[in-house]
C-alpha cells in the first residue's frame, strides 16, 4: 500500500496510511529495544519485574522513535506471516545486544561453581535443602552481582548506557523493517562465550590453586598424623582458605573483569555501528557526540 501520495488518494486514507506506518514503525523499534530489555545485563535479571521492564522498553522506544527517520520505504505489511519475519528481526537484533555482555558475565557465575565445588561450599544443599532452591551457587550469586556493578560503574557513563546507545546506533544503518542479524554478529557471539570461560579462569584461578595448595597439605597430613579426621578438619579450613583468598584477589579480579566488559563492549558497539559486520572504519562513519549521554 503507498501511504506516500496524499492527491492520488482520498485525504482520509492518506492520514489513516501514514498513522499506520508510524505506528507500525514504533513497534518495531519497541520490539527491538526489547531484545536488551529481556536479556540483558542488570535490566534483565529475574530481580527486576516484568512489569518495570516492559515500562523501560516502551520508555526507550518513545524517547527514541521521534530521533529515528522513518525509511520512506517501509510499508506497513498485508498478512500476518510478514509481520512476524519482521518483529522476530527486530527481536533477535536487539536480543544479541543484550546476549553478548550477558554471556561475560555468565563466565562469573562459571567462576563461583568452580569456586563453590572445590571449597566443599556446594555441599551446605547436602545439610541444608533450603540452599537447592537458590538458582546457582552462593559464589555465583556473589560474582554475578559483584561484576554486574562494575557493569553499571564501568566508564565513561556506564555499560548499560553503552549497551542502549549501541543499540541506538544500529537505527543508522538497519532502520526500522530490515533488521537483519549479520553472520559477523554470530562469529563475535561464539567469541565472547570463548572470552567468558577465559575470565571464570583468571577469576577462579587463585582460589582454585589455594584449594589445590590446601589438598596437597591436608593429603601429607593423613598421611603423616593417621589421627588425624582429614575430612572434619579440611572442609573448614578449604572454606575458610577460599573465602581469605577470594576476598585478596577481588581488587585484581576487578581490572581483569572491567578490562574484559571494556573490550567485549566495544566490539559490540563497533559491530552494531558497522553496515554489513564492516568495523574497520566504524568509528570514522558513526561518531557518538560526547555530548548525547550527558
Amino acid at each position: 500500500m503507498d501511504f506516500d501520495a496524499p492527491f492520488t488518494t482520498p485525504p482520509s486514507d492518506w492520514l489513516l496510511g501514514l498513522a499506520m506506518r508510524q505506528w507500525y514503525a514504533f513497534l518495531l523499534i519497541f520490539v527491538r529495544m526489547s531484545g536488551v530489555v529481556v536479556i540483558g545485563p542488570v535490566i534483565g535479571t529475574q530481580a527486576v519485574p516484568r512489569n518495570a521492564r516492559v515500562l523501560l522498553a516502551f520508555s526507550l522506544a518513545v524517547v527514541a522513535a521521534p530521533a529515528v527517520a522513518s525509511p520512506a520505504g517501509l510499508t506497513v505489511p498485508d498478512d500476518f506471516v510478514s509481520l512476524a519475519v519482521s518483529v522476530a528481526g527486530e527481536l533477535i537484533l536487539g536480543l544479541a545486544a543484550g546476549l553478548g555482555m550477558t554471556v561475560i558475565l555468565s563466565g562469573l557465575q562459571l567462576a563461583g561453581e568452580l569456586i563453590d565445588q572445590q571449597s566443599g561450599v556446594s555441599l551446605g544443599a547436602v545439610v541444608n535443602p533450603g540452599f537447592e532452591e537458590l538458582s546457582g551457587s552462593i559464589s555465583g550469586r556473589f560474582l554475578f552481582l559483584w561484576g554486574s556493578v562494575l557493569f553499571v560503574m564501568l566508564g565513561p557513563f556506564g555499560g548499560h548506557l553503552r549497551v542502549v546507545g549501541g543499540l541506538l546506533e544500529t537505527f543508522r544503518t538497519l532502520p526500522p523493517g530490515s533488521a537483519t542479524l549479520d553472520p559477523a554478529a554470530v562469529d563475535l557471539l561464539r567469541d565472547l562465550v570463548q572470552v567468558s570461560c577465559v575470565l571464570a579462569l583468571r577469576v577462579a584461578g587463585p582460589v582454585l590453586a589455594a584449594m589445590a595448595l590446601v589438598a596437597l597439605v591436608t593429603g601429607f597430613l593423613g598421611h603423616s598424623v593417621p589421627q588425624v579426621n582429614v575430612l572434619t578438619l579440611g572442609f573448614p579450613i578449604r572454606a575458610m582458605v577460599a573465602t581469605f583468598v577470594l576476598a585478596l584477589s577481588l581488587t585484581g579480579g576487578a581490572e581483569a573483569v572491567t578490562d574484559t566488559l571494556a573490550d567485549s563492549l566495544d566490539r559490540i558497539t563497533d559491530l552494531f555501528r558497522a553496515p554489513s559486520g564492516d568495523v574497520t572504519a566504524v568509528r570514522n562513519l558513526f561518531p557518538v557526540p560526547s555530548s548525547l549521554f550527558a
